[in-house]
């Protein structure tokens, strides 16, 4: 009664509020392959059987709005809340934007399968980033993902309940000031961490000044025993400054000596370069009439050389004229040779014609006129003979003619039988099984035969109409192994075709039950188990052999049934294989157990089939255990056409039609061989008569033969004599004119004879001319050799005087480097210019022994006293670290008193927000609790650090007792259960959400706490300025008047192939008209 007041009071449905979903819309998402729907402004009750969706459409909005998979508490990888499958999965969320228009945002996220799984974003259309939505849903629309109080997936249900204090004060924190008071409370927890962090570190480094301190006071004595041997340390160090400037001295010495020595040496050198240099002039002018004497050497030499090279043409030149004279003597005599041969010739023809004269002779006086009336007489019948063989001939060629139409006709009614009963009515019986997905595959499949051009390679599909399993048992076996949606698949050869395709579909709602495939690397069957030794084996044991071996498809196909359901490693099997099981499974189980199918034909129908199933799973835990499950039912293959699946009606007829044209071609067949017969007897009858022919003409054609002989070997005889007097006269005259050539080929020969004589005179010549230069050469080379050598004694000498010369500058070099190393280390020890320091050692010995001497004795006094090296250096660190730590403790202080202070500034406001929130949290939820019939109250717990603080839920259900703690060793679970709803909806109250999202929140509740949690529900969800609200739930109880309220819209959600037997029975306009009716009538 109260419910149907509240409704009576309350407006018609309330308009929505900034940020509320509109309207949501998932493509292959979870369980659903496509849906699309409209929730309410206020209260929308989404229910129906356990696994049909439910927490589906809460992933989608968690999903849609940027919620990572972890968050959810279901999955890992974005890839998991993609249709199985399926490649891609899309979201798409329309939520308003702004109240006075009505203008609402789309916000898309489509994502793709992938080892972890990729998205991308749309908003309004338009490509998006993650951060862009994730800007729009937080900070734009105020949306609150992360928050348990705005969504409570079903997962996260029990995990609030199981919050300590701190994680509840936290969660608590975010619903009554959102994240700012969180930062706040964390603001606090990191100042006072750093607070005392500070006061730890001032204490640490008080106590490090005062051990500092002590430290020095305890090093006094030693500091003076060290002092002590300091003055003998520093008296030996003015002895160690002043022999450095001693030995520096007498080094500097003997460097001036040095240098005077170099001095000489020196100018003997020069001395005996200036004494070297007319010996160097005379060496030049010898070496310059060698030069002239050798230019003019071989000049003469290239005049002799050219002389010989003039003889040398002459005599080739002789020889070219000596082989054209033999050259024109063989022509005269080949010349000869060719009319003696033609001579020759003529008489061997003259003979035969002579021998062809006497052969017809030999034949005597033959009647020629009376054999050609004989053979004239016998040819009528042979022309008679021979028209009547062509004649059968020629109607023999017009049957075999007439078969060619038949058999033309024939292979047209066999093609259109084999086209009716494997592509047409494939497609019709593919299309009837598969309905709405082998519609939208047929017409998938038109488009791209008319569109092929656009892709690279050949896009194959549907998988079912590629594929082809003659076996009736087979074929039931694969439909039963494969699963269902890979028949009506396509496959893609080519990467780019795949994404060409993939957009035209996802652009195209007519073929949204469409799945794609790509095939571009064929990887082939991979690994198999069982090798054809294994496979003999099991074939005595009732195998058949592998389902793959059963199926033929392109490669690209092959490979999709290869990677996703493992043809290749599936057994097929006969009757007998069920009773030889338990022998088998040795032989079947591999690494991953194994799969064996069984097929027997149940009744007179091929394509009903009885299907065992033996399958074994080994267990993924040190792979020990394996699961073996059996099944056995009957199976009617329908998924999987047959290549003879079409209409019978159309069947009947195309055979008759290949009956009547296989009948008509077997009449014209048995026609034309008895014509070709026919022919035969003719031909044999023309051959008789052309042999009478040939009998009465042999003397006729005897004499001819003869006679033709004759005429021929005359005429041959004829032709060679006059070939034989034309071949003489050509050698007559070719004899005049090679006469003439021979004397013009003497004449030349002779004329380059004396052109050699004149040649060998001038080479003689040259050669004396050579001969007197080359004396000439070598009295200049041998001149030239003796001022070299005289050259070569002197400058030996100078080299010797340069040698010492080097000596003695090396030498000055070395005492000089030595004399300035001395005095830059003395430099170094005891500069020059401090004269209180020079003054010092002036009082010193002048001579190095007398000081080496002291400084031995002061040497010893210091090492009697024992040296701590490191004494003054740790005194000196620490009077430095005494001094730091002064001036740290005394900032650390003020700091002290700074962090204080603004520990104390950020306290306040945050303890005063979060008191007041709770104050009105109290009272709501004392509120809520006293509809129950229980107590309940919020506590603030505070303890030492801010840290540690946290919020207690105490309640109490019965009134002796006293309000306690939530925990499950007091309260049940249905208490503690329906004591954390009612804290959720009190908590709810003070976030400000555009929705709230709660999953089966009335697990583990009675049905009279159940009553009531949905009535509060009610009343925080309706009426004007209300949120909406989403309430998942697989029930509701009989009775619940509340629902009878505009606000509330109920979304039942039936999804799943198996849930609803007969889809077309389910008429809900039908059962809504019923229900008015029997409301009316009651």
């Amino acid at each position: 009664q109260r419910a149907r007041e509240t409704m009576a009071a309350t407006p018609q449905e309330s308009s929505f509020g900034r940020g509320a979903i509109v309207r949501v819309k998932l493509f292959q998402f979870l369980t659903y392959e496509a849906v699309e729907f409209r929730p309410g402004p206020r209260l929308n009750v989404v229910m129906g059987p356990n696994g049909t969706g439910k927490s589906s459409i809460v992933m989608a909005i968690a999903v849609g709005l940027g919620a990572a998979p972890r968050q959810l508490g279901r999955a890992d990888t974005l890839s998991e809340f993609i249709l199985t499958g399926r490649d891609v999965a899309v979201t798409e969320l329309e939520l308003l934007d702004d109240e006075a228009t009505g203008r609402t945002r789309t916000i898309e996220r489509r994502i793709t399968r992938s080892q972890r799984g990729t998205s991308k974003w749309k908003i309004d259309g338009k490509s998006a980033t993650e951060p862009q939505v994730k800007e729009l849903v937080e900070k734009d629309l105020k949306i609150q993902i992360g928050n348990l109080c705005t969504f409570l997936p079903q997962e996260k249900v029990g995990e609030f309940s199981a919050f300590d204090d701190i994680g509840l004060l936290k969660e608590t924190e975010k619903a009554l000031g959102g994240q700012e008071l969180v930062d706040q409370h964390e603001a606090l927890i990191k100042a006072e961490k750093e607070a005392s962090e500070g006061a730890r570190r001032m204490r640490t480094a008080a106590e490090e000044l005062e051990d500092c301190e002590k430290r020095l006071k305890e090093l006094e004595p030693e500091q003076a025993r060290l002092e002590r041997r300091q003055r003998h340390v520093e008296k030996a160090r003015l002895c160690e400054q002043r022999l450095a400037w001693v030995k520096f001295e007498e080094k500097r010495e003997l460097a001036l000596a040095a240098k005077e020595a170099k001095k000489s040496a020196v100018e003997k050198v020069k001395e005996a370069d200036e004494a070297a240099q007319p010996l160097r002039e005379e060496r030049d002018r010898a070496e310059r009439a060698r030069q002239q004497a050798k230019q003019k050497y071989d000049q003469k030499q290239r005049q002799t050389a050219d002389a010989f090279a003039h003889l040398e043409r002459d005599k080739k030149d002789l020889e070219k004229r000596l082989e054209d004279l033999e050259s024109e003597k063989d022509s005269s005599k080949n010349a000869e040779q060719r009319a003696a041969k033609a001579k020759a010739h003529a008489e061997k023809l003259r003979k035969a014609a002579d021998t062809a004269q006497r052969a017809l002779e030999a034949l005597g006086t033959v009647d020629v006129i009376g054999l050609k009336r004989r053979v004239n007489a016998l040819k009528p019948a042979l022309v008679e003979a021979q028209t009547a063989s062509r004649r059968a001939q020629d109607a023999a060629q017009d049957a075999r003619d007439a078969l060619t139409p038949l058999q033309r006709d024939l292979k047209a009614a066999k093609q259109q039988l084999q086209k009716v009963s494997t592509v047409k009515l494939r497609q019709q019986t593919f299309e009837r099984a598969h309905g709405r997905a082998g519609s939208e595959a047929v017409r998938l499949r038109q488009w791209l035969d008319q569109n092929s051009g656009r892709f690279r390679k050949p896009v194959l599909g549907p998988v079912a109409l590629e594929t082809d399993v003659e076996d009736d048992g087979a074929r039931c076996a694969l439909e039963h192994a494969v699963g269902s949606w890979i028949w009506t698949s396509f496959v893609c050869q080519s990467k780019t075709d795949y994404d060409a395709l993939y957009d035209f579909i996802n652009n195209n709602s007519s073929f949204k039950t469409i799945n794609l495939q790509n095939a571009e690397t064929l990887k082939g069957k991979g690994k198999c188990f069982y090798d054809s030794a294994k496979l003999a084996q099991m074939r005595k044991l009732g195998v058949r052999d592998t389902l793959d071996s059963f199926v033929e498809a392109p490669p690209a196909v092959l490979e999709i049934l290869y990677g996703h359901h493992q043809i290749h490693n599936v057994v097929l099997g006969d009757s007998s294989m069920e009773s030889n099981i338990q022998r088998l499974e040795p032989l079947l189980t591999g690494p991953q157990g194994y799969l064996a199918l069984s097929a027997t034909q149940e009744g007179p129908n091929p394509k009903v089939q009885i299907i065992s199933r033996f399958q074994a799973y080994v267990s993924r835990y040190g792979a020990k255990d394996t699961t073996t499950a059996t099944s056995r039912k009957q199976y009617s293959s329908q998924k999987l056409p047959a290549l003879d699946d079409g209409n019978t009606d159309d069947k009947a007829r195309l055979e008759r039609d290949v009956k009547k044209a296989e009948r008509a071609l077997d009449a014209a067949t048995k026609t034309a061989e008895r014509l070709e017969k026919e022919a035969d007897v003719k031909q044999c009858a023309a051959d008789d008569e052309a042999k009478k022919v040939q009998v009465a003409g042999k003397d006729l054609a005897a004499f001819n033969k003869a006679t033709r002989n004759k005429d021929a070997a005359t005429e041959k005889a004829q032709r060679a004599e006059a070939k034989a007097a034309r071949e003489e006269s050509e050698k007559d005259k070719l004899k005049t004119s090679q006469t003439r050539k021979l004397e013009q080929r003497l004449e030349a020969v002779t004329k380059v004879f004396g052109a050699c004589s004149s040649g060998c005179k001038e080479l003689h010549a040259c050669t004396q001319k050579v001969a007197y230069v080359m004396v000439e050469r070598d009295a200049a080379k041998d001149a030239s050799a003796r001022a070299v050598e005289a050259l070569q004694d002197k400058e030996q000498e100078t080299a010797a005087l340069q040698d010492a010369a080097k000596k003695a500058i090396a030498a000055f070099d070395v005492l000089k480097g030595e004399a300035r190393a001395l005095k830059e280390a003395a430099e170094a020890i005891a500069p020059y210019d401090d004269n209180d320091l020079h003054a010092k050692l002036q009082e010193l010995p002048e001579d190095s022994a007398s000081v080496e001497a002291i400084l031995d004795a002061e040497r010893k006094e210091a090492s009697r006293i024992h040296e701590d090296r490191g004494l003054q250096k740790r005194v000196e660190e620490l009077q430095k670290k005494r001094d730091a730590l002064k001036e740290k403790v005394d900032g650390m202080q003020g700091a002290d008193d700074a962090r204080n202070a603004e520990l104390s500034k950020l306290r306040g406001p945050w303890e005063k927000t979060l008191r007041d929130a709770l104050s009105s949290l109290k009272t709501k939820f004392s509120d809520y609790m006293d509809t129950l019939g229980a107590r309940g109250d919020v506590e603030l717990v505070e303890q030492p650090t801010f840290a540690r603080w946290g919020l207690a839920i105490k309640v109490a259900f019965r009134d002796a007792c006293d309000l306690r703690q939530l925990d499950a060793r007091v309260q049940s679970g249905g208490e503690r259960s329906v004591s954390t709803i009612m804290f959720l909806m009190a908590l709810q109250a003070h976030l400000p959400s555009p929705f709230r999202v709660v999953d089966e929140i009335n697990q583990g509740m009675d049905e009279v706490n159940e009553r009531i949690v949905f009535r509060r529900v009610v009343l925080n969800s309706t009426g004007p300025g209300a949120p909406q609200y989403w309430l998942i739930t697989p029930k509701l109880l009989q009775g619940l008047y509340d629902m009878e309220h505009p606000d509330v819209r109920v979304l039942v959600v039936y999804n799943g192939a198996h849930n609803i037997k007969r889809p077309r029975d389910w008429d809900l306009d039908a059962f809504l008209v019923a229900k008015r009716r029997l409301v009316g009538a009651n």
